[in-house]
């Protein structure tokens, strides 16, 4: 009998554990779900710059 409350204890242990464990993955996830919106962000941003200064750039050489 003490044998299996000693396995149930453990058990509960390495439940608690991987419950813990998995908050946290949550946790990161989030923060790198949020890092990659900012760099799709910052991407999308550069990309409408580059296409302003190309159509100006185009336009200053069809002038001449």
């Amino acid at each position: 009998v003490c044998r299996l409350l000693q396995e149930r204890d453990e058990a509960r242990a390495l439940y608690s554990n991987a419950v813990c464990d998995l908050g946290w993955m949550d946790f990161h996830l989030n923060a790198m779900q949020d890092a990659l919106t900012i760099s799709e962000i910052k991407a999308n941003t550069v990309q409408t710059r580059l296409a302003k200064a190309e159509a100006r750039i185009i336009g200053e050489n069809s002038l001449r």
